[in-house]
């Protein structure tokens, strides 16, 4: 490293002829650098790249991503979006199709998609550059869309929107992969459609019609429930007065059980005693004598 510096220095020190020598070695370091630095090409983090050479009119087999990439001098990047697009048709561009029953519709629709990687190459020998790509799912799109518009009539369109909306996204889809486009399908909104003005009042008014009759039905199925719930409420009560009727009828069983129990000792009592006067007649003599002798003394004490 020291001898290149050595000689370097010796150059511009030496004669007119290393000087030229070196100024020429310089110019062409320089100029590498330019090179390479015009060789260095970026690509976002949003963006799919296919290197480009103008003098031999070809591509490279390979589809780059984001980052620095150096390219030969006469290449440059053709550039694609990797991230979602759309594809809209406004109020100003709405497409204007026929329902089944020949119905004059209009339509507001919004498509998104998004290019897969995989089919880049491709597309740039089927379409070319981005621009003559989309220009050409637009008309796919929109032709498509005009063709199956006449599967559903116009009735559908204005009280089934959602349905349709589904179907169409399913069949464009499919249309997609069947035709190898090379973008996936992500998302169809039909955003809106417009009737000629005469069905567009008819519609409403019967769309009116239709909102009073949910309108009466909710409030018909508030108030059924509201029943339901003072019948329960009422069906509680009834159930609680029933148990505690149970438990006051169990209470008063069991006093009068008591009672009955108490007066059958109570007679079973006296039957002992019955049984053993009879059994034992002086006793029962001696027994009557001193009852009666206490009664009669308890009626002198009465007149006295």
């Amino acid at each position: 490293m020291a001898s290149d510096e050595n000689q370097f220095t010796q150059c511009f020190r030496g004669g007119k002829s290393k000087g030229i020598c070196c100024c020429l070695c310089t110019t062409i370091i320089l100029m590498v650098i330019i090179l390479l630095l015009i060789s260095l090409t970026s690509l976002n983090y949003d963006e799919f790249g296919i290197a480009y050479n103008r003098l031999s009119k070809s591509i490279d087999d390979e589809v780059y991503e984001e980052g620095r990439h150096f390219l030969s001098i006469p290449s440059l990047f053709i550039i694609y979006k990797r991230t979602v697009q759309s594809i809209s048709w406004g109020k100003d561009s709405r497409i204007t199709c026929y329902s089944s029953e020949g119905l004059e519709l209009t339509m507001e629709i919004k498509v998104q998609f998004q290019i897969t990687k995989d089919k880049l190459l491709n597309i740039f020998h089927r379409f070319g550059k981005e621009e003559q790509y989309i220009n050409f799912l637009h008309n796919f799109i929109k032709y498509n869309i005009i063709n199956q518009c006449g599967n559903f009539y116009a009735q559908q369109y204005y009280f089934n929107r959602s349905v349709i909306e589904k179907n169409l996204e399913s069949n464009m889809k499919t249309l997609a992969n069947i035709n190898d486009l090379g973008s996936e399908i992500i998302l169809l909104q039909l955003i809106a459609v417009s009737h000629p003005g005469e069905y567009n009042s008819i519609n409403e008014d019967k769309q009116k019609l239709l909102q009073d009759r949910l309108k009466f039905i909710r409030q018909r199925e508030e108030q059924i429930n509201k029943e339901i719930t003072e019948y329960l409420k009422i069906e509680k009560t009834i159930e609680i007065l029933m148990i505690d009727s149970y438990g006051q009828a169990n209470s008063t069983v069991i006093v009068a059980q008591k009672m009955a129990e108490a007066e059958t000792n109570k007679w079973r009592t006296r039957q002992i005693v019955f049984g053993k006067y009879r059994d034992q007649p002086g006793e029962l003599i001696s027994f009557l004598k001193y009852f009666m002798i206490r009664s009669k003394d308890n009626l002198i004490q009465k007149f006295d």
